[in-house]
Protein backbone atom coordinates (compact mmCIF):
# COMPACT_ATOMS: atom_id res chain seq x y z
CA UNK A 1 0.00 0.00 0.00
CA UNK A 2 2.85 2.38 0.81
CA UNK A 3 4.35 2.03 -2.67
CA UNK A 4 0.92 2.41 -4.32
CA UNK A 5 0.36 5.64 -2.48
CA UNK A 6 3.80 7.26 -2.54
CA UNK A 7 5.81 5.38 -5.15
CA UNK A 8 9.10 3.58 -4.69
CA UNK A 9 10.86 4.47 -1.47
CA UNK A 10 14.34 5.98 -1.59
CA UNK A 11 17.06 3.56 -0.47
CA UNK A 12 17.67 5.50 2.76
CA UNK A 13 13.99 5.05 3.73
CA UNK A 14 14.15 1.31 2.96
CA UNK A 15 17.27 1.04 5.14
CA UNK A 16 15.48 2.85 7.97
CA UNK A 17 12.67 0.28 7.87
CA UNK A 18 15.21 -2.58 7.73
CA UNK A 19 17.11 -1.20 10.75
CA UNK A 20 13.82 -0.83 12.62
CA UNK A 21 12.90 -4.45 11.83
CA UNK A 22 16.30 -5.61 13.13
CA UNK A 23 15.82 -3.65 16.35
CA UNK A 24 12.29 -5.01 16.83
CA UNK A 25 13.35 -8.60 16.20
CA UNK A 26 16.23 -8.18 18.64
CA UNK A 27 14.00 -6.65 21.28
CA UNK A 28 11.41 -9.46 20.96
CA UNK A 29 14.23 -11.89 21.71
CA UNK A 30 15.44 -9.99 24.77
CA UNK A 31 18.48 -8.31 23.22
CA UNK A 32 19.32 -4.75 24.14
CA UNK A 33 22.18 -4.57 21.65
CA UNK A 34 22.47 -5.85 18.08
CA UNK A 35 25.68 -4.97 16.27
CA UNK A 36 28.03 -6.28 13.63
CA UNK A 37 31.64 -6.13 14.81
CA UNK A 38 33.72 -7.19 11.87
CA UNK A 39 32.16 -10.49 10.84
CA UNK A 40 30.80 -11.24 14.33
CA UNK A 41 27.10 -10.60 14.93
CA UNK A 42 26.99 -9.46 18.54
CA UNK A 43 23.64 -9.98 20.25
CA UNK A 44 23.60 -8.97 23.90
CA UNK A 45 21.02 -8.63 26.65
CA UNK A 46 23.29 -6.36 28.65
CA UNK A 47 24.69 -9.17 30.80
CA UNK A 48 25.70 -11.83 28.32
CA UNK A 49 26.41 -12.29 24.62
CA UNK A 50 24.27 -14.74 22.66
CA UNK A 51 25.96 -17.87 21.31
CA UNK A 52 24.52 -20.42 18.93
CA UNK A 53 23.75 -23.99 20.08
CA UNK A 54 27.26 -25.06 19.05
CA UNK A 55 28.75 -22.38 21.34
CA UNK A 56 29.93 -20.18 18.50
CA UNK A 57 29.07 -16.56 17.87
CA UNK A 58 26.98 -15.88 14.77
CA UNK A 59 29.06 -14.72 11.78
CA UNK A 60 28.09 -12.62 8.77
CA UNK A 61 30.67 -12.52 5.97
CA UNK A 62 31.83 -9.06 4.98
CA UNK A 63 32.26 -10.38 1.43
CA UNK A 64 28.47 -10.25 1.04
CA UNK A 65 26.89 -7.06 -0.32
CA UNK A 66 25.53 -4.72 2.36
CA UNK A 67 21.85 -5.49 1.69
CA UNK A 68 22.53 -9.24 1.89
CA UNK A 69 24.30 -8.79 5.23
CA UNK A 70 21.19 -7.06 6.58
CA UNK A 71 19.00 -9.91 5.28
CA UNK A 72 21.30 -12.46 6.93
CA UNK A 73 21.09 -10.59 10.25
CA UNK A 74 17.28 -10.71 10.00
CA UNK A 75 17.37 -14.44 9.19
CA UNK A 76 19.66 -15.10 12.16
CA UNK A 77 17.37 -13.17 14.51
CA UNK A 78 14.25 -14.94 13.21
CA UNK A 79 15.95 -18.27 14.02
CA UNK A 80 16.15 -17.37 17.71
CA UNK A 81 12.98 -18.03 19.75
CA UNK A 82 11.08 -15.04 21.12
CA UNK A 83 11.02 -14.58 24.88
CA UNK A 84 7.26 -14.04 25.02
Amino acid sequence: EFIDRFGKMPQCAELMFTYTLIRLLGSERGFTSVSLQGEILSLSDGNRVYRKADGKLPRISLKNPFELRLALIIRELKGIPCLK
